[in-house]
């Protein structure tokens, strides 16, 4: 079949009942993977009506990446939300699953699921992904980065308030 894409919409023409079952879009970059999965039902007459249409289950909601400076924040979010909210699913950091406890606190509830990562800090570093209990190919990813915080830079010994520049001004040192 010939295929039509636009920013929203796949039109797929000329379709026969060959073409029935569920295709996969993916989008792929260096913050994650996005996925979209629908399936599709060729009917050969409208006579007793459209056929009855199902939600579509596809991520509506990805969190984007984040990027920060540890110290800056106490806490960092990331909230991912399914078009149902019939299911159920679990938030990964390095393949491990995050549970409630002193560093993550997880929530979900009407298609969404959240994970707040309590004091972050740069081992808290990488890649979290969400993935559905029943269906583990659906899952979507982001990214944290927390940097160490800047240094603080002090004077070894205590400076005096006037010193004679270099170019033969007094220099007021602070």
């Amino acid at each position: 079949p010939l295929c039509a894409l636009s920013p929203t919409t796949m039109g797929i023409e000329s379709c026969t009942k060959a073409d029935e079952g569920v295709y996969r879009c993916i989008i792929t970059n260096r913050f994650g993977k996005r996925e979209h999965k629908f399936k599709l039902f060729i009917s050969r007459s409208f006579k007793r009506g459209p056929p009855k249409r199902e939600v579509p289950l596809y991520w509506s909601d990805i969190p984007r990446a984040k990027f920060i400076k540890q110290g800056s924040t106490d806490q960092v979010s990331f909230t991912s939300k399914l078009t149902v909210s019939d299911q159920s699913a679990k938030w990964f950091f390095k393949e491990i699953p995050c549970s409630n406890g002193d560093k993550y606190e997880v929530t979900q509830g009407g298609g969404a699921f959240t994970v707040v990562i309590k004091n972050p800090s740069p081992e808290d570093t990488g890649c979290y992904k969400c993935v559905l209990d029943n269906i583990k190919e659906l899952f979507c990813e982001t990214y944290l980065d927390v940097q160490p915080p800047d240094p603080e830079y002090n004077f070894l010994k205590s400076l005096p308030a006037v010193h004679p520049g270099y170019i033969g001004r007094p220099l007021r040192l602070s």
